[in-house]
């Protein structure tokens, strides 16, 4: 995976699963260089394979809707675009 990009999109799970993914890595080589680049809503941690969580609590779109907020579950284009 050298050279490879990985990234989690989500809430605190997908940011679990992310930090545990990065100790993995820097516990299988401590002494590689690394750099951890953070600018919420991303999250970067460059390694020998870099690392991103863009933190996301909903993958759909959420809309307001005659004052009312609705998940829009069949529409990702807002998320998906950042």
């Amino acid at each position: 995976m050298k050279g490879k990009t990985v990234m989690f999109v989500g809430d605190l799970l997908g940011r679990n699963q992310w930090e545990s993914l990065v100790c993995l890595l820097h516990a299988a080589a401590p002494q590689s260089p690394a750099q951890l680049v953070s600018a919420d809503p991303l999250y970067t941690y460059k390694f020998l394979v870099t690392v991103s969580f863009y933190r996301a609590p909903y993958l759909v779109d959420i809309d307001v809707v005659q004052g009312k907020r609705v998940l829009m579950l069949d529409d990702i284009s807002e998320n998906a675009e950042s």
